[in-house]
């Protein structure tokens, strides 16, 4: 028996074909003949190596996918009382089928075991459905900061080819990828296929997409607190922003990076971290913005208005412009948010003045 092997990154069924590169595959010739001799054990030693290196990284990869499941269950239990008050008993809108997709969508990509074709299949375009729920979720941060409809019409295509990308990606790629053969089905568990090189592409339209939705929000942000510090609103969504920017932006950019490497790539695409720490990053953002919404507002005016001539000098409105009703409850709750900047000249005083919830009705508003 003669043994030849090939390029060591994911395993191949002898009887699988050849004739797409992969990124990790062996091949065997066998030629059984009477007359030849023994092989000897250094002959094996590049098999054995790769069987090794592909369980060490399936064993961290389900280890990753157990500890995702493990966060996921913890964030549903410890946040449960505030799923109760916001979510449930309220009529359906957007925002709560987008909570409850966000939800359950995550234990459904990574808890089910099935044929590994339908794996392939439910979790590639499972994870494209995630997407939409994190883009639609910055979207709605950043309709919330600007209120204008040019906002909508530059992210909502923005979204619209994002996802297109992803989708043509995944699509390439899963009919480039091949279920295999388990040779060692006692060393090896689960599914075993060979991931194409280029698996990484579908994950970057969404990494510049959160780019772009995050650099507007910031300038946004800065430009309305811009010589006058920053509301309790703006506070608020650059502190959830900036987390939720940089937790996403990590877990996307492993697994971009990581699906490039052969070292990493199952890993990167197997383990389900992205999808289960993108779910609850959603959920804190969607309770966080509640909270904010139900305390009691400042009604904030800085100042008379000023003539036009003066830079600065018309009402500079941050206007938090989608009512939390359109994505939660449907009921308008008697406290809404205020916030109106006058920026009056030096020789003016500054005035500010406190309302309570009577007076809480004008620019800066959110209103659950």
């Amino acid at each position: 028996m003669d043994g030849q092997f090939s390029s060591p990154h994911a395993l191949r069924s002898p009887f699988a074909p050849f004739s797409r590169p992969t990124s990790l595959f062996i091949r065997f010739y066998f030629n059984i003949s009477h007359t030849t001799a023994m092989p000897s054990a250094s002959q094996y030693k590049p098999f054995l190596d790769l069987i090794n290196a592909i369980h060490l990284q399936a064993e961290t990869a389900r280890y990753l996918a157990i500890s995702g499941i493990a966060l996921l269950l913890y964030d549903w239990l410890t946040t449960l009382d505030e799923e109760v008050k916001y979510i449930w008993g309220r009529k359906w809108t957007l925002a709560r089928m987008v909570y409850h997709l966000n939800r359950v969508l995550p234990l459904l990509l990574i808890g089910f075991d099935t044929q590994c074709k339908k794996i392939i299949l439910s979790y590639s375009y499972g994870v494209i459905a995630l997407l939409v729920l994190i883009c639609t979720t910055s979207i709605i941060r950043c309709w919330a900061l600007y209120g204008q409809k040019w906002i909508l019409w530059l992210l909502i295509p923005g979204l619209i080819v994002t996802v297109g990308h992803a989708t043509l990606e995944a699509t390439i790629n899963i009919d480039k990828t091949t279920a295999l053969v388990n040779p060692v089905p006692e060393l090896l568990q689960g599914c075993l296929v060979s991931i194409p090189n280029d698996i990484w592409l579908a994950y970057f339209s969404g990494v510049l997409y959160e780019v772009v939705v995050f650099c507007l929000i910031v300038w946004r942000i800065w430009y309305l607190g811009d010589g006058l510090g920053l509301t309790p609103l703006m506070r608020q969504l650059l502190n959830n922003g900036a987390w939720y920017f940089a937790v996403n932006l990590a877990l996307m950019l492993f697994s971009c990076v990581g699906s490039a490497y052969p070292s990493t790539i199952i890993m990167a695409n197997g383990s389900g971290l992205l999808t289960a720490l993108s779910s609850i990053m959603c959920s804190r953002i969607f309770f966080s913005m509640h909270e904010f919404a139900s305390q009691d507002r400042v009604h904030l005016s800085l100042g008379p208005p000023l003539g036009s001539s003066v830079r600065g000098s018309g009402i500079i409105t941050g206007e938090f412009a989608i009512p939390m009703e359109t994505f939660s409850d449907g009921s308008r709750s008697p406290s809404g948010l205020q916030v109106t900047f006058d920026t009056p000249p030096q020789s003016l005083g500054r005035s500010t003045s406190s309302k309570g919830k009577s007076a809480a009705r004008s620019s800066d508003k959110l209103s659950v």
